[in-house]
């Protein structure tokens, strides 16, 4: 990335591209690893891992670029943001070899003796299970985590909050950071099904005040509370447990595949998400800060809002406990889907 220009802008479109495949990958591979190391009674817990790494490397992207890439500070070392993340890529390569293999590997070492069959994931019994996963990545997108964040520096300056936009953005992202580890904590006590609930319709309430923020032009501090009560709410469940319910309630031999496909999905309406907020919100008027040419910001938070609590419903009917003995939960949870 660091060769690109402006004459040479294709470099920066192909290594962008090779990343994202890279995070797809992590993506899938990481939840799962996880559950399949976590504890018996702690897979909650281990599961909400995953998202507290996400949050963290937000944060330290958020505070380099506030030093290092901001037009208002006639700061633009861009270049230091690049090298920062490929560090912390390089210290993954090495960490990764020091991490026991898991998960299927593990299983047929264990099982090769009474001849386990390989399962398909085309079952039907599997099948309920991979809807609901796939669902529950769709809420997550359309409760509109990825509008906020990618954008959350232009909607802290659209809410006119009195401060670096990068530092409001990385005080916003640790209130993620402590949500996931209170989530981590009560998962496993109070179940997914009840925070996962409850955190779609917080977070639903939320981007409502939100957006009656903007509309109305309230306090430029309400809007900062809403946001940091949004992502706190997001953390606590709506974030990391649609990422761990496939891994726990699928045998060994199919988590691999069926955490693919729901990464996949939630590859996919994250783009989906990203593009389409521009076009709904419509284009910006610099000088007034209102939207125009789209549903407007109100409009578009409000929808955001209505997938949220439509969310918590769906969780609340949907969602399955997992056993506590994970090698015997697709035994048992078999014939809520048949």
């Amino acid at each position: 990335m660091l060769t690109a220009n402006q004459t040479r802008f294709w470099i920066l479109i192909l290594m962008r591209a090779l990343m994202d495949l890279a995070i797809g990958g992590i993506s899938s591979t990481a939840p799962t690893m996880l559950v399949e190391v976590a504890p018996e009674g702690l897979s909650g817990f281990f599961g909400n891992l995953a998202q507290t790494g996400i949050c963290t490397g937000c944060i330290i992207v958020y505070l380099a670029g506030n030093w290092t890439a901001n037009v208002d500070k006639q700061a633009y070392k861009w270049w230091i943001i690049p090298i920062i993340t490929a560090a912390f890529n390089f210290l993954s390569c090495l960490l990764i070899w020091i991490c026991p293999e898991t998960g299927h590997h593990a299983m047929i070492a264990d099982h090769e003796e009474i001849g386990a069959t390989k399962e398909s994931l085309c079952q039907k019994k599997y099948l309920g299970k991979l809807f609901v996963g796939v669902m529950l990545m769709i809420i997550q997108q359309f409760s509109g985590i990825n509008a906020i964040v990618t954008n959350l520096d232009d909607n802290l300056r659209t809410s006119k909050v009195p401060m670096d936009s990068g530092i409001a953005s990385a005080i916003s992202m640790f209130m993620m950071v402590i949500a996931v580890f209170i989530g981590g904590m009560l998962i496993d006590k109070l179940g997914r099904k009840l925070l996962f609930t409850a955190s779609c319709l917080g977070c639903g309430i939320t981007l409502i005040v939100y957006a009656c923020c903007y509309n109305y032009d309230w306090p430029s501090w309400i809007a900062l509370i809403c946001i940091c009560l949004y992502l706190f709410l997001f953390g606590v469940a709506l974030g990391p447990v649609p990422w761990y319910c496939i891994p726990e309630l699928f045998p060994a031999n199919l988590r691999s595949l069926g955490n693919s496909i729901v990464s996949t999905t939630n590859q996919l309406f994250t783009f989906v998400v990203i593009f389409i907020f521009p076009i709904m919100t419509g284009k910006k008027n610099p000088d007034t800060g209102k939207f125009s040419g789209g549903m407007g910001y109100m409009a578009t938070c409000l929808l955001f809002a209505s997938f949220s609590i439509l969310g918590g419903l769906f969780g609340w009917f949907m969602i399955t406990e997992p056993v506590k003995d994970m090698s015997s939960s697709i035994l048992e949870s078999n014939n809520q889907y048949q």
